[in-house]
């Protein structure tokens, strides 16, 4: 069902007699502002979330990432150990060598509080996991 021009030349037949063909202009600009600024803020919302997800993703990434391991005398010094083999089928889990920076460990709290997850007595890791799940979930619901 479309609209056809009667139906338009009769919604604008009451709107001349409801405001008058002086304030059909002035009424018509207004609504059009009014869509801008919806439009503009829509956007600036949209912006938002999507640097507050990358934060947090940058901030994930900074802290689940694994840092080579320096050259140095004791490193050399030491024979290889040979790892053990593993059952078919089993999963392995991604192992941190640096401790998070008592500077992140507040942001990652305060991510964490934003997004309404509970912080007590959890680790940074545990938070981090809660995060990325929480911001998943968003990303699913939204797109």
């Amino acid at each position: 069902m479309t609209t056809g021009g009667t139906e338009i030349l009769v919604v604008l037949a009451i709107a001349v007699m409801l405001f008058g063909p002086k304030k059909l202009p002035e009424l018509a600009r207004t609504i059009g502002e009014a869509m801008g600024e919806y439009q503009k803020a829509t956007k600036q919302f949209e912006n938002e979330v999507r640097k507050a997800s990358t934060s947090v993703d940058k901030e994930i990434t900074s802290a689940t990432t694994v840092e080579p391991r320096k050259s140095g005398s004791a490193a050399q010094a030491r024979p290889a150990r040979p790892t053990p083999a593993r059952p078919a089928g089993a999963q392995t889990r991604p192992v941190t060598t640096r401790p998070a920076a008592p500077a992140s460990d507040a942001k990652v709290k305060e991510i964490a509080k934003n997004l309404g997850i509970n912080t007590t007595n959890k680790t940074d890791a545990q938070l981090l996991r809660e995060i990325s799940i929480k911001t998943k979930k968003k990303e699913l619901t939204k797109g």
